[in-house]
């Protein structure tokens, strides 16, 4: 069995989940629920960190 890595598979399931259109409970209208960024945070022996892993454009006006 494959090891997962949290950045490199992570990032992938959470570009997948971006790209997934579900319908407005209101409008009706087809839009994204995954938007803004992807975060990634760690805690070890050494501390607590966290990063933006990557940031998307969203444009809610359109």
């Amino acid at each position: 069995m494959a090891s997962f890595d949290p950045v490199k598979d992570g990032l992938r399931i959470m570009r997948a989940q971006r790209d997934l259109r579900f319908p407005h409970p209101i409008t009706g209208a087809p839009g994204q629920i995954v938007g803004g960024f992807c975060q990634i945070s760690t805690v070890g022996a050494g501390g607590v960190g966290t990063r933006v892993m990557e940031r998307w454009p969203d444009d809610f006006a359109s």
